[in-house]
């Protein structure tokens, strides 16, 4: 994984990176994060690559290709506010827990799931 970070980072966008860079091994190559950089506006944005050819495809789900890219964006007081996640692509835009095209809501109900 590359960080190219040039200004400091928070605690908790550190912690994020620690998260992602244990993601990213013990995946056992199925998730690559390719570069991770701090933007103007203080977030951390890391560009991922997610496998999903091993993944069995649902009669309504979404047709994902064998590698999905999306961005994670780690704002500057995380863990205390949850990080997005946005595709480059539109292909997902009318799927459910897709809001404005391109952004995937992360929100899991304890109520509902």
């Amino acid at each position: 994984m590359k960080d190219s970070t040039t200004r400091e980072l928070t605690e908790g966008q550190q912690l994020a990176i620690d998260q992602l860079h244990r993601i990213v091994q013990a995946s056992q190559g199925s998730v690559a994060a390719t570069h991770v950089a701090a933007t103007a506006d203080g977030y951390v944005e890391a560009r991922v690559s997610i496998g999903c050819a091993n993944l069995p495809p649902t009669q309504d789900g979404l047709r994902l290709r064998s590698v999905e890219a999306v961005t994670l964006r780690i704002p500057p007081n995380f863990p205390f506010t949850a990080p997005s996640v946005q595709t480059r692509h539109t292909r997902f835009a009318s799927a459910p827990h897709v809001n404005w095209s391109r952004h995937l809501c992360l929100y899991r109900s304890t109520a509902t799931e």
